[in-house]
């Protein structure tokens, strides 16, 4: 990745182990980390283990990516973290060694350990189980989440669709969350639109790629097909599109950003209802490039006013 390479991580003992574990972090992100053989950890007093310094676990970095490499998984290693988490349980005064549950999986999360019942085909809930559990290129690989989609689903006045869920949204599942989130939702309020109600929000591209990059083309291929399905089925009176990726793959256009604003273009479903689009700049653009706003105003009121034609 430009020439730079990802740094080893690092070794870290049976009890240093047992504590991330304990403090609920994701057995996928532990996965990272190999053990290193050690004898079994000297008994500790509580005053001890409760200590800053015990609290205190070298290595491990805020932002540290998921990996899918295999931790280590020799009987000494396994006998070593249990022997660990044992010593761990007693310093906390644990009475019972039943293992602490993992973080609560986000409902929409697809997890091998629940079972869910298949919901009814043809309807927005069917789509967003499918958009869930897309495999269909790699970005699904590195998800936290997909990121389906939130919003006023009845004939929404606004579907306001962006390029790809940023680090946030795949985080919690949601389209727009932080600053570029309330930016928009004030530029769509002094619009005349009410976010909580007027508005359904979603992305060309339904999982992050990584480092926030643009999604390619054959990325925004295949997740077309679930954002004409999420169209069809939306049936909105408007769609602002945000940002160039957004933009072309909605006008069909494959143009810069500028020669596509300040028009209205036409979205045709597939049963023929044609839709106004308008495209604009991404608020994430904007936060960056101020000068920018007043066009985008621009882009807004040509929105709002479709309701006057």
């Amino acid at each position: 990745m430009n020439g730079l390479e990802m740094p080893e991580a690092p070794e870290l003992g049976s009890l240093q182990l047992a504590w991330l574990e304990e403090l609920g972090l994701d057995r996928r992100l532990l996965s990272r980390y190999t053990v290193r053989t050690e004898t079994a950890p000297a008994q500790e007093t509580p005053k001890q283990a409760g200590s800053p310094e015990a609290a205190h676990i070298p290595g491990v970095a805020a932002g540290d990516a998921a990996s899918s490499a295999p931790a280590a998984d020799s009987a000494s290693t396994r006998d070593g973290v249990a022997a660990a988490r044992g010593l761990l349980r007693s310093l906390l005064g644990k009475k019972d060694a039943a293992p602490l549950p993992l973080p609560a999986v986000p409902e929409d999360r697809p997890s091998a350990k629940t079972t869910e019942a298949a919901p009814e085909p043809g309807t927005l809930d069917a789509l967003r189980h499918a958009v869930l559990h897309c495999q269909a290129c790699a970005l699904h690989q590195d998800r936290g989440t997909g990121v389906f989609g939130e919003g006023n689903t009845q004939s929404p006045a606004w579907l306001v669709i962006g390029e790809a869920p940023g680090t946030m949204d795949d985080r919690v599942g949601a389209p727009f969350q932080g600053r570029s989130g309330e930016l928009l939702r004030a530029m769509l309020k002094a619009a005349g639109a009410d976010a909580s109600a007027d508005v359904f929000f979603t992305n060309v591209v339904k999982c992050r790629p990584i480092a926030n990059r643009p999604p390619v083309a054959e990325e925004v291929a295949q997740c077309g097909l679930h954002l004409r399905s999420q169209v069809a089925l939306l049936q909105p009176g408007r769609i602002l599109a945000l940002g160039r990726v957004a933009a072309a793959a909605l006008t069909g256009q494959d143009a810069d950003l500028e020669s596509l604003r300040g028009k209205v273009w036409q979205y045709e479903c597939a049963s023929g209802r044609r839709i106004p689009v308008i495209a604009t700049y991404h608020p994430g653009w904007l936060l960056t490039h101020p000068y920018h706003k007043a066009g985008a105003w621009q882009d807004l009121r040509l929105a709002r006013d479709l309701d006057r034609v």
